[in-house]
């Protein structure tokens, strides 16, 4: 499969100093989610999946109403939570925001709370995700887009690579960059990190 890890593009909680758990996108970052959407169009995109939170939706919705390929959200995309437990949207609020995805099974009709992740339990949520994914398109030619979070993103890459989260390592991650790997059911090989070519203006 080839697999484009997608950044959101700038939110509310990326401008301000206290904590925005689920804000919406700004008007850059619905210029960047436009932008990224231009971007991803070229490059035959088969299917959407993002994060249930309303930064991810939006962005990925963005590429939705360019080409029409199916959007599922998955649950366990969803930014890494270190502080107090908030609330996030369920399956009812999901389709409000994006008419016509697709929600896990396990989504909750009336919303969640999540928080107080560690590092140890977010890299094992990204190998469960890694593990999905390579289950289902793993011996396909698959073209897939999955719009996640800066955090989650860099831990995902980590996992990728057979790596936990290090003290002092980061993996960079700007609103709307790309992440381009080709992965089997054995292998996995990272072609580009952090890419933000496509978009006029980096935050």
């Amino acid at each position: 499969m080839e697999l484009y890890l997608v950044r959101h593009g700038q939110s509310e909680g990326n401008i301000v100093s206290y904590d925005v758990p689920d804000g919406n996108l700004t008007p850059l970052g619905q210029r960047q989610a436009e932008e990224v959407a231009v971007r991803l169009e070229r490059e035959g995109i088969e299917l959407i999946i993002s994060s249930p939170l309303r930064r991810a939706l939006q962005t990925a919705d963005a590429l939705r109403r360019r080409t029409g390929a199916p959007h599922e959200v998955w649950r366990d995309l969803l930014e890494h939570r270190d502080g107090p437990a908030a609330r996030f949207m369920g399956r009812h609020e999901v389709l409000t925001v994006c008419s016509g995805a697709l929600c896990d099974q396990d989504m909750p009709e009336d919303g969640f709370h999540f928080g107080l992740e560690t590092p140890d339990m977010a890299h094992a949520r990204a190998l469960v995700m890694i593990d999905r994914l390579r289950s289902r398109f793993g011996a396909t030619d698959k073209r897939v887009a999955i719009f996640a979070h800066g955090v989650f993103n860099a831990i995902f890459l980590m996992a990728v690579m057979g790596r936990p989260r290090q003290p002092g390592c980061w993996i960079e991650q700007q609103n709307c960059c790309i992440n381009r790997l080709w992965l089997n059911q054995e292998r996995v090989r990272i072609l580009t990190v952090n890419d933000t070519a496509h978009v006029s203006e980096v935050s």
